[in-house]
């Protein structure tokens, strides 16, 4: 591995982002188009140039013959072109027509440029999340949910906008420099050099003493801002802890700290960004000012002198902006290599998946297999990294229409029991049949049948209709919706709402009370029409009046709908068909007094 602060890291972040834009299987074509407007940028820039020594020369005095050399290619009389004011009209047409070109140019340049970044971004942000939602359960969960959105949501935009953003704006201002050196080489070979060796010793000398600490910076940086993206990110899921514990200072103190350390690399940043533009603009003019100073004291022709210096002075203003965005895109560039390198170290280890290769939702009515007899027949289940089991030989028959309850301690393995039922986890031990045949050999199948209810709601952020039908594929209709939410009892809720199902539901369903989350929960896992309904406490975490209208959407199933139920409350399988006590791993039927279905 190349040792910190190496060239060959700038090398090996750029072959990364090379494999990360053939993985996400993006347009080659785009990068061609930037190319090719780059190319285009310079060539104009270095003609608008070369138009301004002619124009010197047209308005000074004694250059006519010199101007109708220059002109003499074009299709015009003779007589024609050596007419001075003729001559002048030319040269300033010229100028005019090339300035606004290559405005023109510059302009479609810099805006396919932010296209060029953004797709790369948006293709990026969508492949690192299908990545991880296509792991398994057990390896998602291995990582925190604080760590997967500030990868996803902070380090991929300051990859964009820390890398891929200065790297055009640095090939762009390269193509835009290397002209205008040209045209000052032709001008003035020895001033070229001069700019070049003061400017360039100017620009690596600043690299060599700070690229260090910009390296540092960025790791720092990085590092902060994580900390304060996961304790604002989770502050939410220890609320209650915090307040009994009485430590809302202490964190607020943390979420500080981190605060001033990304500030503090970001002010280090910023003042990295800014120096070189003060260091290079007064080498440049030292240099240019040295150099005709000596040219003056050699005697050379004073309007030939004019030209070249309003040649080299016009170029100055362009060159120097250009310097400093190339030098700042490329400390930009050095201060976010440290984020950016990690960042590709994990896109590389993940499964991205492009557009091409990424599969929607089993389309309603189709691959689902037909659940007459479900049996779990010697299951065993240890998780990874413990020696410890969770579930023991476990045995259990269900057939079609039956409601079956799951009750235990916490810990005794009955979440963990649903979870393999619904395909998330595969057991260690044992297997799922489904009409004889295992739910391993074809689980999307198997998950296509069924619905599922977790403990806490998810919601997204988005309309009711969206959060039912969980962007089904070819699902358009409303009446669907309707009669879904007239059986879990929100239908007059949401009718009552501004927009009915259209209406936009805030961050983790704010606004809706804890029933009505887990009921829209239950109206979604309906939408699907499932052979078999797995809940996993859903009542858990809601009030008496809530966990009845959850009970009640429940009892309320199709008869031939299957149902397994996990709940610490016996009472709430009033009704059904049998209960197992989940107890050291393994499962004890208990009868029911008062079953729906009897054999």
């Amino acid at each position: 591995m190349a040792r910190a602060g190496s060239p060959l890291r700038e090398l090996r972040l750029l072959r990364e982002l090379g494999r990360s834009y053939r993985r996400l299987n993006l347009e080659y074509s785009r990068l061609a188009t930037v190319f090719i407007l780059m190319v285009l940028s310079g060539v104009l820039e270095m003609s608008g140039l070369s138009i301004l020594y002619p124009l010197v020369l047209a308005l000074g005095a004694g250059q006519r013959e010199e101007i109708g050399r220059l002109l003499a290619y074009l299709p015009f009389a003779p007589s024609f072109v050596n007419d001075p004011r003729v001559q002048l009209q030319i040269i300033l047409i010229a100028v005019a027509v090339l300035y606004v070109a290559k405005n023109v140019v510059l302009y479609i340049s810099h805006d396919y440029d932010i296209k060029f970044a953004m797709h790369y971004y948006r293709e990026l942000i969508r492949a690192l999340y299908s990545a991880h939602v296509h792991r398994s359960v057990l390896d998602f969960r291995k990582e925190s949910s604080g760590a997967l959105a500030n990868m996803i949501c902070v380090q991929s935009e300051r990859l964009v906008h820390g890398v891929v953003r200065p790297l055009l704006i640095a090939a762009t201002e390269s193509f835009l420099l290397l002209s205008m050196l040209i045209v000052i080489y032709f001008v003035s070979p020895w001033v070229m050099l001069l700019i070049v060796v003061a400017c360039g010793g100017a620009a690596g000398g600043y690299y060599a003493l700070f690229r260090q600490k910009a390296l540092g910076g960025g790791k720092q940086r990085m590092r902060a801002a994580s900390v304060l993206h996961e304790l604002v990110n989770n502050t939410a899921l220890g609320i209650n802890e915090i307040k009994v514990f009485g430590k809302e200072d202490y964190l607020t103190s943390r979420v500080y700290s981190a605060a001033v350390t990304e500030t503090e690399m970001f002010h280090h940043y910023e003042m990295y960004l800014q120096a070189p533009r003060f260091v290079i603009e007064g080498v440049f003019v030292l240099a240019f000012a040295g150099s005709f100073l000596v040219a003056i004291a050699a005697g050379t022709d004073t309007a030939v002198l004019l030209a070249k210096f309003s040649i080299i002075a016009a170029s100055s203003f362009r060159i120097l902006p250009c310097v400093n965005r190339l030098v700042g895109s490329y400390y930009n560039f050095s201060f976010s290599i440290g984020p950016a390198l990690a960042l590709m170290e994990t896109v590389s280890e993940l499964d991205l998946r492009s557009k091409t290769k990424a599969t929607g939702d089993a389309p309603h009515g189709r691959g689902r297999v037909q659940a007459s007899h479900l049996e779990v027949r010697h299951v065993a289940f240890v998780y990874p990294l413990t020696n410890r089991p969770v579930l023991k030989d476990v045995e259990l028959a269900v057939k079609t229409g039956a409601r079956v309850g799951l009750w235990g301690a916490s810990g005794s393995g009955k979440s963990t029991l649903i979870e393999i039922l619904a395909g998330l986890y595969a057991p260690t031990r044992g297997s799922v049949l489904v009409d004889g045949k295992s739910i391993a050999q074809d689980p999307r199948s198997w998950q296509a049948a069924i619905g599922y209810v977790p403990q806490l709601p998810f919601i997204m952020p988005g309309p009711v209709r969206e959060n039912v039908t969980f962007s089904a594929d070819g699902v358009d209709d409303d009446d669907r919706v309707w009669r879904v939410l007239e059986r879990v009892g929100l239908a007059t809720f949401v009718a009552s709402l501004p927009e009915g199902l259209g209406t936009e539901l805030g961050e983790k369903g704010a606004g809706l009370s804890g029933g009505q989350k887990q009921l829209l929960c239950v109206a979604r896992a309906l939408f699907r029409e499932p052979q078999v309904l797995l809940l996993d406490e859903p009542t858990a975490a809601l009030d008496a009046d809530s966990e009845e209208m959850v009970l009640k959407a429940i009892r309320s199933l199709p008869a031939e709908t299957t149902v397994i139920m996990v709940s610490h409350k016996q009472q709430n399988f009033h009704g059904f068909d049998a209960t197992y006590e989940c107890d050291n791993g393994r499962l004890r039927w208990q009868a029911m007094a008062h079953p729906l279905n009897t054999e």
